[in-house]
């Protein structure tokens, strides 16, 4: 599986689509993980809190859909986006 924002076809992909294989592409690809384990760092980790306005460490899974959402040209997301209740 290559970058499927590379794909031609990327711009006429629905929303949805553009989703699942951008996730399936840092997930099963790039492997993403934290680094060190349980830290809620690591480059991208760090690049997807970013995108969120959140701090480093601060729980990502909410990042990583506001990351996702904005690289597949969503831009209807609220301000602070990232919220985990613990």
């Amino acid at each position: 599986m290559t970058d499927p924002m590379q794909s031609p076809e990327w711009p006429s992909w629905p929303l949805t689509e553009k989703l699942v294989q951008l996730a399936a592409y840092h997930c099963d690809v790039l492997h993403v993980q934290e680094e060190p384990k349980g830290s809620n760092r690591g480059p991208w980790v760090d690049k997807y809190l970013g995108s969120a306005g959140a701090e480093p460490g601060e729980p990502w899974c909410a990042a990583f859909v506001t990351y996702l959402l904005k690289q597949c040209g969503y831009s209807h997301i609220p301000p602070a986006p990232a919220a985990v209740i613990g």
